[in-house]
C-alpha cells in the first residue's frame, strides 16, 4: 500500500478518539474548561447517559466573540504559549484538543457570552463540518451542548457501555471535581432528575457528606498542614481521610488530585493504602480525599491526551510524604492504641502497630517499579515481599486433624500427624463458604431464603449499573433483586449463607465486589468471595467441638484448604521438630 497523508475527516477521528472515549471524557474535558475559566458554579445535564445528549454550563469569563470560532481549531488554546510553559503548566487543559475533538464526533452548540462583550455569540459544529456563528443575548459564562455522540464513527460507539454504565461513570466523574473543588458549586442532573448538588461554600467535608453521607462525612480525619515544619518547602499533602473501620472492599473511594489536577497515581495510591498497615482488614481499601501540592515543575502533566497520568520527577520522595503524612493522623485517630510495658523504665510506652509488620518503601529517591507493578495487579503480592517465619510452615496438603480447643475466641488448635496446627476460624469458614458458593452458582443449586418483608435499598447510578450488567450473577448467588423505581430496589431473597446478615450490607459488599478490577477466574467467583466473607464465621465467636469439628472437616476437603479467597492463610504448623527445638529437646 502506497504512503499518503491522511485526510482531514480520518486524522481528526483518530485524533479525537486519543481524547474522547466515552461521554463522561466529554464532560471530564469540559469541566476543565470551566474551572479553567474562573466559574463558581458547574451544572452537568445529561440525558441517555450522555449518548443522546449532554451540556456543561458555568458562570466563568467566557470567550470573547472573535475568538470562539478558533477555538474550535486543533491546538488552539489560551493557556500556553512557549516551550516554557509547558515546563510549568497551572491550568487543567492545555493541549488544546478538547473542542475540537468534541466536535469530529458529536454535534456541538456551544453559547458564550465574555465578561467585557456586550452581547454574547452561539457556535454550532456537526461532525466537524462548518462553523456557523451567530450573535445572542446570553448572561455570562459558557455552556456547550453536545448532541448524538460517535454518531459517525460507529467503530468507538460500538464500545460504549450500556446507558445506565455511562449514567453511572458521568455521576462518578462530577463526584470526584465536586470532591476537589468545595469552593465550586456542582449540580449534577441526569434523564431530568437531579443527582448531585453541592454548596460551593467550601467545606470539603460539606461535600463529602453529599455523596458519601453524614456517618462517613463526620468521621472522616483531617490531614492538614499542622505537623509540617515551618521551613519546609517540598510536596504537601491536604485532605481528608476515613477511619480505619470505614473501610471499602475496592479502591473506588480513593480520590487523588495533584495540584487540583484530577489524576489516577499508582504511587500515591500505594503509599495511602501503606499509612494504614496493621489497622484494617487484608484486601480492605480506605476513603481518601487527598490534594498533593508541588512544585509544577517538578511533575510532568503532558503524559496523556486524557491528562489523568503524569510522572514525578521523584516518585520516592512523593510515596515518603503521603505516607508519613497520613500514619500519624490515622494513628492519633485508632480507637486502640498498643501498650507495652517498658521493663528497664517501669514506665508505659506507645508502640507503633507498624513495627509488627513488612516496613514500607522508604524515602529513596528512586521507587522500585517492581513492587509497585506487583501492587497494581492486585493483592496477591509475590512470596519474595511476604514475611518469612522460622520454624513456622505451611503444609502441603491438610492431614487428619484432631481438634484441641479453641483459643482468643478466633484460633482453632489441632493435633496433627506433624506437631501442632493453628487455624483462623473466619479465614477457613471463608474458604469453605466460598468454594461452596462458587459450586451452586456454576451447578445452579443456589439454597435460598425468601425474606418475610422485601427490604428496599437506595442504589447509585454506578451502583445500577452493576446490577443490571449482572443479573445473571445476583440470580445464580440467590441474591433476588427487583427495581422498584429510578432509584430503588427490592431485596426479596438472600443465599442462605446470608439469612443472618443484613441484607443492604451484604449487596453493597458484592457491588464492591463485583466492580473491583481484581484477578478471580470469573465474576461469579468475585460475587461469592464477598457473600463468603460477609457470611463466614467472625473473630470473637465462641465455636462448640462440634462446631469447630465440622469446620475442620470441611476445610479437609477444600479444594484450596491453606488460604482464604483472597490469599491470607487458614492455618499455620508449628511441626514437631520446631517445638522440639524451641523447648531444648535436640539442638
Amino acid at each position: 500500500m502506497d504512503i499518503r497523508i491522511l485526510s482531514r475527516e480520518v486524522s481528526s477521528l483518530i485524533a479525537a478518539g486519543e481524547v474522547i472515549e466515552s461521554p463522561a471524557s466529554v464532560v471530564k474535558e469540559l469541566i476543565d474548561n470551566s474551572i479553567d475559566a474562573g466559574s463558581s458554579r458547574i451544572t452537568v445535564r445529561t440525558s441517555g447517559g450522555g449518548i443522546d445528549t449532554l451540556s456543561v454550563s458555568d458562570d466563568g469569563k467566557g470567550i470573547p466573540s472573535d475568538q470562539a470560532a478558533i477555538a474550535f481549531e486543533r491546538y488552539a488554546t489560551s493557556k500556553v504559549a512557549t516551550v516554557a510553559d509547558l515546563h510549568k503548566i497551572g491550568t487543567l487543559g492545555f493541549r488544546g484538543e478538547a473542542l475540537y475533538s468534541i466536535a469530529a464526533v458529536s454535534g456541538v452548540k456551544l453559547t458564550t457570552k465574555f465578561e467585557r462583550d456586550d452581547f454574547g455569540t452561539e457556535i454550532k459544529i456537526k461532525d466537524g463540518g462548518d462553523i456557523n456563528q451567530s450573535t445572542i443575548g446570553v448572561p455570562k459564562g459558557t455552556t456547550v451542548e453536545v448532541v448524538d455522540i460517535f454518531s459517525n464513527f460507529p467503530a468507538r460507539k460500538k464500545f460504549l457501555r450500556s446507558v445506565l454504565s455511562e449514567k453511572g461513570r458521568i455521576h462518578k466523574l462530577v463526584q470526584k471535581y465536586a470532591l476537589c473543588n468545595p469552593l465550586i458549586s456542582f449540580t449534577l442532573i441526569q434523564d431530568n432528575k437531579t443527582q448531585l448538588i453541592t454548596s460551593g461554600k467550601g467545606s470539603l467535608r460539606e461535600v463529602v457528606n453529599a455523596i458519601y453521607g453524614h456517618q462517613i462525612a463526620e468521621g472522616m480525619i483531617e490531614i492538614d498542614r499542622s505537623n509540617l515544619d515551618p521551613d519546609w518547602n517540598g510536596p504537601v499533602l491536604t485532605g481528608l481521610v476515613g477511619l480505619p473501620s470505614h473501610y471499602r472492599a475496592n479502591r473506588s473511594h480513593i480520590t487523588i488530585f495533584v495540584n487540583r489536577r484530577l489524576v489516577s497515581d499508582k504511587t500515591i495510591s500505594y503509599a495511602l493504602e501503606q499509612s494504614y498497615r496493621g489497622l484494617m482488614p487484608v484486601r480492605k481499601y480506605p476513603i481518601g480525599i487527598i490534594n498533593l501540592d508541588i512544585d509544577r515543575g517538578e511533575v510532568d502533566v503532558n503524559v496523556h491526551p486524557t491528562k489523568a497520568e503524569i510522572k514525578f520527577q521523584n516518585p520516592g520522595e512523593i510515596f515518603s510524604v503521603v505516607e508519613r503524612t497520613v500514619r500519624p493522623f490515622v494513628l492519633e485517630t485508632s480507637p486502640v492504641k498498643v501498650v507495652q510495658q517498658n521493663i528497664q523504665s517501669g514506665r508505659e510506652k506507645i508502640v507503633d502497630p507498624s513495627r509488627f509488620w513488612v516496613k514500607p518503601l522508604n524515602s529513596s529517591k528512586e521507587i522500585s517499579t517492581e513492587i509497585i507493578e506487583e501492587f497494581a495487579r492486585g493483592p496477591n503480592f509475590s512470596s519474595k515481599y511476604e514475611v518469612q517465619l522460622s520454624g513456622i510452615s505451611q503444609t502441603k496438603s491438610v492431614p487428619v486433624l484432631r481438634v484441641l480447643g479453641q483459643i482468643l475466641r478466633t484460633y482453632i488448635l489441632c493435633e496433627g500427624e506433624d506437631g501442632l496446627y493453628i487455624l483462623d476460624q473466619h479465614a477457613a469458614h471463608e474458604r469453605v463458604m466460598f468454594e461452596k458458593l462458587v459450586d451452586m452458582a456454576e451447578q445452579k443449586t443456589q439454597e435460598i431464603q425468601t425474606l418475610m418483608e422485601p427490604v428496599a435499598v437506595t442504589m447509585t447510578p454506578h451502583q445500577i449499573a452493576v446490577i443490571e450488567e449482572n443479573k445473571e450473577i445476583f440470580d445464580s448467588l440467590g441474591l433476588s433483586i427487583d427495581q422498584m423505581g429510578p432509584e430503588t430496589y427490592l431485596i426479596r431473597t438472600v443465599p442462605i449463607a446470608l439469612s443472618k446478615a443484613d441484607p443492604i450490607e451484604a449487596l453493597n459488599n458484592v457491588l464492591d465486589s463485583i466492580a473491583e478490577n481484581t484477578h478471580y477466574e470469573s465474576w461469579e467467583e468475585k460475587a461469592a468471595y464477598s457473600a463468603a466473607c460477609h457470611s463466614a464465621i467472625r473473630a470473637g465467636q465462641i465455636l462448640s467441638t462440634m462446631e469447630m469439628e465440622q469446620l475442620v472437616r470441611q476445610l479437609e476437603v477444600a479444594r484450596q484448604p491453606h488460604t482464604c479467597p483472597h490469599g491470607r492463610p487458614t492455618m499455620i504448623n508449628l511441626s514437631k521438630g520446631y517445638l522440639e527445638r524451641q523447648f531444648l529437646r535436640k539442638m
